[in-house]
């Protein structure tokens, strides 16, 4: 399989509007994972951290509440349907800042739309000094196999699993913290009733819809 970057670049500039970070379904999505990555990392008073292809806040309207949040994304589209007030359009392979600029860098739902994700995990731990978090969808989840085989710029989903993302990070020099399957909530279109009833299967399930993945950036 191979990323057409052509029609990824398509794909998210015609993006129509999706539903707020602060919805109830997208709290549900978000908040459970960001919790998890709380238990294993340490993050110092008001840190600073960067949100690698933010899209329209998704993440990044909870992890600013963590401290100051600022949202990259190459897609204009999706920037535009962010809440935050820090946001910025720009490469995922060439962060526009410095070596260990943050506390915290962090990206969901990217790495598999990317023709080097290796690549863009480096340039996150080139500008933390101090963690990497990823979340990818596991392909070992129905829901997002079928949709992996049925969209197409979603095709390169079909390679994610837990051990796929640990060897990515680790190719790119993060020592890894934590890396588990979780979360059956999707944020786009999952009906609130269903929203309620796979909520209480939260916890790491290897049927889980998304890897997290946290690490650590030693040199």
């Amino acid at each position: 399989m191979q990323i057409n970057e052509k029609q990824q670049e398509t794909y998210w500039a015609g993006q129509r509007k999706r539903r707020h970070p602060s919805n109830p379904t997208v709290a549900a999505f978000a908040q459970p994972k960001l919790d998890f990555v709380l238990r294993h990392i340490a993050l110092p008073p008001a840190p600073l951290i960067l949100d690698v292809g933010c899209g329209n806040g998704y993440f990044t309207y909870y992890l600013q509440k963590l401290g100051r949040t600022i949202g990259l994304d190459y897609a204009a589209a999706m920037l535009r349907q962010n809440p935050v007030d820090y946001l910025l359009q720009g490469s995922a392979l060439n962060l526009p800042y410095p070596d260990n600029a943050f506390d915290l860098s962090f990206c969901s739902n990217l790495l598999h739309h990317m023709a080097d994700p290796i690549a863009s995990i480096r340039e996150m731990k080139r500008v933390s000094k101090q963690y990497v978090v990823i979340s990818e969808p596991n392909r070992n989840n129905p829901a997002i196999l079928a949709l992996g085989l049925f969209k197409p710029e979603e095709r390169e989903s079909l390679r994610f699993t837990g051990p796929f993302l640990r060897s990515l990070a680790e190719q790119a020099g993060l020592t890894i913290l934590t890396c588990r399957t979780m979360g059956f909530v999707t944020p786009n279109r999952m009906p609130r009733p269903v929203v309620k009833l796979v909520s209480r299967f939260n916890r790491p399930n290897p049927l889980g819809a998304y890897i997290v993945l946290a690490a650590r950036c030693d040199e």
